[in-house]
């Protein structure tokens, strides 16, 4: 079964994405589904180190202070979390 769904979008945006479809031969729809579909999998694929790095900022220095004196241990082996088991 298929959806329809509206969006709103700036003119200049539309008539970029527009041209850009003309020119690689792929519906307006189309394109816009498979890149929103790419982009998902990309995040869900990303590691939580990575994702943390795009997504969180650092710690402030008395944040960091506060880090080392929990004296952790970073080199023990553990289990690697994905986003799921965060979400």
């Amino acid at each position: 079964m298929s959806l329809r769904k509206n969006i709103t979008i700036d003119e200049e945006e539309y008539s970029i994405i527009s041209r850009y479809c003309k020119k690689i031969g792929k519906s307006f729809s189309e394109f816009l589904r498979e890149v929103a579909l790419n982009e998902i999998r990309k995040v869900e694929e990303e590691d939580l180190y990575t994702y943390l790095i795009k997504n969180v900022s650092f710690a402030s220095k008395q944040e960091q202070k506060e880090f080392e004196k929990l004296d952790l241990d970073f080199e023990t082996k553990g289990k690697e979390l994905t986003l799921d088991d965060i979400l």
